[in-house]
Parts: C-alpha cells; sequence; structure tokens
C-alpha cells in the first residue's frame, strides 16, 4: 500500500459527468479545514475562557464545596509546605506582609516581601481581624503612589535649587571669560612668520626650467605691493565701525567700490565659506547705504545715488549666495523702518527708507521664494501713500518714487495696486484748474492743497532742455515748487500713468481706469503752458484711448453643465423549467407556498442538527486533548519528583554508609 505523503496535494478529477447528479469538490477536505477553522476561531475561543476570570478565586472555601463528601475537600491536600506549615494548615491564604518596606531605594521588590507575598492571601493587623488580598494590594499602591510623590517633591526641589544656582552663577560668568580668554590669547604673527609659512607650500621649479626664476621675482616683487596696501588682505570685519573705518579710509567712491570687491574676492578664494560671512557683509553695505542717504544733502545726494547705483550689482550677487538668511535679515530691517515710521505717521519717510524700499525689486524677484518680501514692502508703500500728505515738493517727488517701486514690484505678476493709482490721479489733479474736474477724478486725500501744480497766468513759456522732462535727485530734498518742478512732475506723472495702464490691460476694470485718466489728460492737453509736453500728451493720449475703448463684458450666469441621464439597463433574470414554461407573473396558491416553507424548514433543521454534532465532536476533541495534555504533564512531574525523591534517598543512604564507616 502507497504511503500517505503529508505534503502532497490530492486532486481528485471526475472521468465522466452524470446527469443529475452534483459536481464534487475537486479538493476533498477543503470544507472541513474551513469549518475546523471557524470553531477553532468560535467554539475554541469560547471554551478557553469559559468558568475564568481576572481574578484567582480559591474554590476550596467557596461554599458549594460544604455538601459534599470529605475527599472532595481533602484533594487539594497535597503535603507541600512551606515554612514547616502544609498547605493545608494555612489555605486560609491571610498571613501577607503589608508591604510597607515592599520597596528598597532602587524602586526594587526587596527578597523578603517577595518571599512572604508569593503565596498569597491577606494578613492580620493588631486587632486580629484579617484582610484579603485586594485590601492588601490596594494598600501596596497607594503606599507606592506616596513613595513616587515623595520623591517627585524632592526632585523639584532639587531643580529649584540648581535654577538658583545658576542665575547667581551668571554674575561671574564675565570675569571668567575675560580671565580664560587672557589665558588662550594667541601671540599675533610677525610677518617673517607669515612669508616662512607661505614658503613652505610654495612649489619649486626644476633646474632646467631657467624661465621660473623670473617669474618667482615677479610674484616676490607682488607679494611684496600685497603686503604693503592693507586693505587688500582683508576676511569680512567683526564690527561694523571697523568696517566704516575701512570704507573712510577710501577717499573716492572708486575706491570704496574697489575694497567692497576686494572683500567679495577673499571670501570667493576661501574654502566654503560659511553663508554668515556673506549676510554680515550685506547687513554692513545695507547699513552702509542707509546711514549714507540719511544724512545725504542736496550737495551730495547725487554721489550717493551714483555710489549706489554701482554697489547694486554687488548686492545682488551676495544676496544670491545665502538667500534665505539674507530674507530674513532684509525682513527684519524692513519692521525696523516701519516701526520708525509709525512714530510720524503723518510725514514722509526719510531717504534711508526710500532706499531701502527702492532697492528691493532689484535684489528681490517677486518669486514665491521672496513673496514674503516684496508683499511687506508693497503694503509699506500703500500706507505711505495714502496715510502721508502732500504739501510741497519732496512730498509729491517721494510718492512719485515710491510709485516707480510699486510698478518694477508688480511687472512680473501684473498686479494692482490702488494707492498708486491714487496718488497718480491725485498729481493730475493738482495740474486741473479748480472746477474743471469730475467728481469721479478728484482726489481729496492725502492732497491737502488744490491746484498745486497749475501755472498761474502770466506766466513765462518753460524752455525744454535735454534733461526738462525728468525729474532729479534734488527734487527729493527741495521743497520750493518752481514752474520747471511743475513740467518736470506733470511730464513724469504721465509717463508713469500710460506705464501703469499698459501693465493692466488684462484686467476687466481697465476701461473705467483708462477713461479716468484720458479725462485728466484732455483737461491737460488744453493748457497753453504746457506746449514743451505736448509729444508726451499725444503719446500717453493714444494708448489711453485704446485702452478706454474696451467694451466691458456683461455679468452672466455661469453656464451649467447639462445633466446627465442615467443609463437605464432592462434587469434579466434567467428562468428554467416550469418558471420558464410559466409566462403570466401569478401568485401560488397557499397551499404550495407552506409546501415550500416545510421544505426550507425540514431543510434547515437538519442542517442544524448535523452543525450540532459535529460542533459536539469538535468540543469533545478538544476536552480529551486537554485532559490529555494534562494527564501527560502530571504524570511527567510525578516522575520528576519520584526521580528527586529517588537521588535523595540513595544521597541519604549513602550519608548513613559513611556514617556507620566511621563508627
Amino acid at each position: 500500500m502507497r504511503s500517505v505523503n503529508l505534503f502532497e496535494t490530492l486532486v481528485m478529477k471526475r472521468k465522466h459527468t452524470v446527469l443529475n447528479q452534483g459536481t464534487a469538490s475537486k479538493r476533498p477536505g477543503r470544507q472541513r479545514k474551513i469549518s475546523n477553522r471557524k470553531r477553532f476561531v468560535t467554539l475554541g475561543k469560547e471554551i478557553a475562557v469559559m468558568r475564568k476570570s481576572n481574578r484567582f478565586v480559591d474554590e476550596r472555601t467557596n461554599n458549594k464545596h460544604v455538601g459534599k463528601k470529605a475527599q472532595t475537600k481533602l484533594m487539594y491536600n497535597l503535603n507541600l509546605t512551606h515554612r514547616g506549615q502544609t498547605l493545608y494548615d494555612i489555605e486560609n491564604l491571610n498571613h501577607v506582609p503589608d508591604g510597607v518596606d515592599g520597596e528598597d531605594e532602587d524602586r526594587m521588590l526587596q527578597d523578603s516581601f517577595i518571599t512572604e507575598t508569593n503565596f498569597g492571601g491577606g494578613s492580620a493587623d493588631n486587632e486580629g481581624t484579617g484582610k484579603d488580598r485586594k485590601t492588601v494590594i490596594e494598600e501596596m499602591i497607594a503606599h507606592s503612589k506616596r513613595q513616587n510623590a515623595k520623591r517627585q517633591q524632592e526632585n523639584d526641589e532639587l531643580y529649584e535649587m540648581r535654577q538658583k544656582l545658576d542665575e547667581e552663577s551668571k554674575h561671574l560668568m564675565p570675569r571668567i571669560d575675560a580671565h580664560i580668554g587672557q589665558d588662550m590669547e594667541v601671540n599675533k604673527q610677525d610677518g617673517y612668520d607669515r612669508v616662512l609659512r607661505e614658503m613652505v607650500f610654495k612649489p619649486h621649479g626644476s633646474p632646467t626650467d631657467k624661465r621660473k626664476c623670473c617669474d618667482a621675482k615677479k610674484e616676490a616683487e607682488k607679494g611684496q605691493k600685497i603686503d604693503s596696501d592693507p586693505c587688500k588682505n582683508i576676511d569680512v570685519p567683526k564690527a561694523y565701525n571697523q568696517f566704516l573705518e575701512l570704507m573712510d579710509s577710501r577717499d573716492a567712491a572708486d575706491g570704496r567700490i574697489g575694497l567692497v570687491i576686494d572683500i567679495i574676492h577673499t571670501l570667493n578664494m576661501s574654502n566654503n565659506p560659511h553663508g554668515s560671512y556673506w549676510s554680515v557683509l550685506f547687513a554692513y553695505l545695507l547699513k552702509y547705504v542707509d546711514d549714507r542717504f540719511t544724512q545725504a544733502t542736496d550737495s551730495s545726494i547725487t554721489v550717493e545715488f551714483q555710489t549706489t547705483h554701482r554697489l547694486t550689482p554687488l548686492l545682488h550677487d551676495i544676496a544670491k549666495r545665502d538667500a534665505s538668511g539674507i530674507g530674513k535679515l532684509y525682513l527684519d530691517l524692513l519692521q525696523e523702518k516701519y516701526a520708525e515710521f509709525k512714530t510720524h505717521p503723518q510725514r514722509y519717510p526719510g531717504m534711508g527708507t526710500l532706499i531701502v524700499l527702492k532697492l528691493v525689486p532689484v535684489l528681490f524677484s517677486s518669486t514665491i521664494r521672496n513673496r514674503s518680501i516684496v508683499t511687506s514692502v508693497l503694503v509699506f508703500i500703500g500706507e505711505i501713500l495714502t496715510r502721508c500728505p502732500v504739501h510741497n515738493r519732496s512730498d509729491i517727488s517721494r510718492g512719485l518714487f515710491l510709485v516707480t517701486t510699486v510698478l518694477e514690484c508688480v511687472e512680473q505678476t501684473k498686479g494692482f495696486f490702488p494707492s498708486a493709482v491714487v496718488f497718480l490721479l491725485g498729481v493730475l489733479g493738482q495740474a486741473c484748474p479748480e472746477g474743471s474736474q469730475s467728481p469721479a477724478t478728484s482726489v481729496g486725500q492725502p492732497f491737502k492743497g488744490t491746484s498745486t501744480l497749475v501755472f498761474p497766468t502770466g506766466s513765462k513759456d518753460f524752455d525744454d532742455t535735454s534733461d526738462g522732462m525728468q525729474l532729479s535727485e534734488h527734487d527729493l530734498l527741495s521743497v520750493d515748487i518752481c514752474p520747471s518742478f511743475k513740467m518736470r512732475a506733470i511730464a513724469c506723472t504721465i509717463s508713469l500713468v500710460t506705464a501703469l495702464c499698459t501693465q493692466l490691460e488684462h484686467i476687466e476694470a481697465i476701461p473705467i481706469l483708462a477713461g479716468n485718466f484720458l479725462q485728466l489728460l484732455l483737461i491737460l492737453q488744453k493748457s497753453p503752458y504746457l506746449k514743451p509736453m505736448q509729444e508726451v500728451l499725444q503719446r500717453a493720449k493714444q494708448t489711453i484711448s485704446k485702452l478706454s475703448c474696451q467694451s466691458l463684458p456683461y455679468l452672466v450666469k455661469v453656464v451649467k453643465k447639462p445633466k446627465l441621464f442615467p443609463l437605464l439597463e432592462p434587469e434579466i433574470e434567467p428562468a428554467y423549467g416550469e418558471a420558464a414554461r410559466r409566462r403570466l407573473n401569478v401568485a401560488a396558491p397557499l397551499r404550495v407556498q407552506r409546501r415550500k416553507l416545510q421544505q426550507k424548514v425540514k431543510k434547515v433543521t437538519r442542517a442544524a442538527k448535523r452543525e450540532i454534532r459535529l460542533d459536539n465532536e469538535y468540543i469533545a476533541k478538544l476536552r480529551h486533548k486537554v485532559r490529555t495534555e494534562s494527564d501527560r504533564e502530571r504524570s511527567q512531574k510525578v516522575r520528576q519528583i519520584f526521580s528527586y525523591i529517588s537521588s535523595q534517598q540513595d544521597e541519604l543512604n549513602a550519608f548513613e554508609r559513611m556514617k556507620r564507616h566511621k563508627k
């Protein structure tokens, strides 16, 4: 007979199909495995926890054993002893230590406590009343919590003492740091040591190369020239005062630019300089520019703009080296300038603040990375143009200067800035005679005066020159409004209006904005004193007229998408046998329905009886398995006990023989 291979899958397949006979499974035992697995998950788990709870219950003292025979109760006496007493004598299990000294200093249970409490039960107090195990455990938990609270209190007291000691020691740290700094100070190297260190790493030429001797002499002369100039051997100064001294040591602007270039070259030649060096250099240059423009006068403002124009490419290159650090530094500077502006919100800020705002569109593009900087600058400029009243020449010049900055910031994003539009409308309105404007184009705030840029009657014609139509840097500091400034301010405003309308040609409201500007341009075109700027007016009028003629799109509702009707498909149910022959859907009589129900009940009852029988078989097998396992463990323990007893008896006999031999 062939032996069964446990790792082989048997597949039974019929050779011929039999009519009116169900197809048997090709894998025998599969359904039995599935049913056994379900019974293991349901019945097996239920039997495993049957008659069990989360507590140990001593059923030997329970009342249900009262009516049984004495042998049933004595079966628990296994003659096992503990400290000289049998378990039968101490089965009350009430003598348990109270656990007061249950833990040592290392929060570990003591051996005595474990020895006294391992066999459970309870304990007896002074009055002789016994405590059950639950009460003893609760007392132990309470005592442990008290110990933990006491230990936590001690730790808190130690922490407070350490904090107090640290506060007291802070007064001594400056003296200690000064003393350590004096001890660790390294002597400065003189010129000889520096030259010697450079010669160690200097490559030497071969004797056959005669040209290297001449090259070495040239290099030595070049090195002497470099050593003679103290500014050639610079890294970034450690303080702004040192940087300011180096910049002041150069008289001309070329020397200062050359000093900055030397510092940048030194950082580039160093191996992987830290990003903070670039941030520090950027902060020094920005602070230097701010201070120079803050102290600028009418005679020095031109030089300061020229110097800043030459420093801007260097600032742009430095800003790329440490973008994140320099961005945070610039935001801090903007916050500082905004705080200064808040002290006098009704006054235009100084030239230092204006130049800091002007550098933003040059140094930081309006991308996602620099959006926080550009947005902060636009908000700052919006508050200046809205709140600061316009009184004199410098106010108008600084306002137009800020509008130019706004147009540069939103050149890529094509954003709409209402404050700039209102300011340009106000400047053009100041150039129109009183009563010539419509209410839609008249601007009250922040312009306090009316018609400040209108030419008085009888004024002379303005002679146009090469720079006659441009504002100059001196207008930012001057106060008096002269005819020359009026002409140049109007020309600059018209140019800015043209650029603004060109940038906003994609928005829907451009016809209205262009129409308001066009009304003011038509009024200015009639003035006999603005003949030199007729060409500028004509170009602006043509551009703005095209934008004002655009038709506004009508407001229409959003077109709703057509609702898709569900595709209805017929539900086709296959019918065989008698149902196929019966075309009409006629309800069956009650007798037929009752017979069908009885057949179903009989079938379900038969299946239920079968499942109950299989469940009983599974439970019987499981109990037999548990009983067999327990018997095996018990027999093994009995054999082990007998083995221990026999070994002890052999040792005792050997000891007795030795005693008799000695006698």
